[in-house]
This record gives structure tokens, sequence and C-alpha cells, in this order.
């Protein structure tokens, strides 16, 4: 017999095997890791099913970080209620951590309303000198008032900090669920 495939649930034969998403695996586990006295092990557990599968390299985090110092802010896509796509720059575009972007919405304007309707985004990267170029596809959370518009807030180049002196603008946050070049080749998806 065939080994199952991932996440199936055989330890009850005399029942119907069940499967599990590998998302819905991973909830269920971070569900328990919430609630766990030993969350390290549940971790490792979470790990290795792949919980954590985007990893953004160092390399990724050279160029987003120093995009706008080389003249190069990244682009982020989103789309309106109606469904028009809208790109905007965004000098703020920063590596959050290995499997986040983040920016900070200073305008408040189209992009942030369109995250507001769909959180679907995509950050675009190019380096027309290097050839280096990704898109960052991922699912936005806007942050106001938490520890999160802070960390970003107190990262945010200098260049685009100047630009909001009040501090009245707000922190959005990128799960990356997948990482492709300018070629459509999948680098790396979650």
């Amino acid at each position: 017999m065939d080994d199952p495939p991932p996440f199936a649930c055989t330890h009850r034969p005399e029942r119907q095997t069940s499967f599990l998403t590998r998302s819905q695996a991973v909830g269920s586990l971070a569900q328990t890791v919430a609630a766990s006295s030993r969350p390290a092990i549940l971790v490792q557990a979470l790990s290795v099913l792949g919980a954590f599968m985007i990893k953004i390299s160092d390399e990724m985090r050279e160029h987003i970080n120093n995009a706008l110092a080389n003249g190069l802010p990244c682009l982020v896509a989103t789309t309106s209620q109606d469904g028009w796509p809208h790109i905007s720059p965004k000098g703020s575009v920063m590596v959050y951590d290995d499997t986040h972007l983040a920016y900070w919405e200073r305008t408040k304007r189209a992009t942030l309303d369109n995250i507001k309707h769909n959180p679907k985004v995509t950050v675009y990267y190019r380096d027309p000198a290097t050839r280096q170029n990704y898109r960052f596809y991922g699912v936005a959370t806007v942050h106001g008032d938490d520890p999160v518009r802070k960390a970003v807030g107190d990262r945010v180049v200098p260049l685009e900090r100047q630009r909001d002196p009040d501090w009245k603008g707000l922190a959005v946050l990128i799960e990356v669920t997948k990482i492709t070049n300018l070629a459509g080749e999948t680098l790396q998806e979650d």
C-alpha cells in the first residue's frame, strides 16, 4: 500500500481516512502553539510541516531595504473595489522579517482604500542595471496604534520619514505568500 499523503489521519483505520490541507494542519498547530506551555516544540512541528516556507533571502533583503537609496523605489499593486488595478510607488518598503514586507502608508489614499477592500497585494522590485527583479505576492494588514506600527515607523528610511513629520502614517505589513521573478518563475511559495 502506498504511503498516505501528507496530513492523512490514519490513526483510526476503522473510519474513513480524512485529509487536512497543509493550511488546515498549520492553522490547527498554530492554535495549539498559542495555548501551549511548551511552544518551542510545537514551533518545530510547524517548521517541519512547512509553515515557514517563505524566507526572504539576504540578497532580496539588501535590494529591498536599499531600493529608495538606489533610486529604485518599490511599486505596490492593489485592486480597487470595482476591479481596477492600481500601482503606487512606496519608497518606504522594507523587509520586516523573513516572511514579511512592510511600508509606511503616509498618503492614506487609493492604495490604503484598496487594501481595506482586498488585502491581496503585489510588491514589485526591479533593478535594470543588475537585472535583479522580484514580485512579492502577499496579504496586507494595516496597523494603526500598535507595536507593529511603531516598529515599522522606527525603521522607515529618513527621506520617507521626513515626509511625515507629524507621524500620522500607518504601517502596512505584508505576509509574503509567493515570490517570483519577472519571467514568472516561482522562486518561493508558501
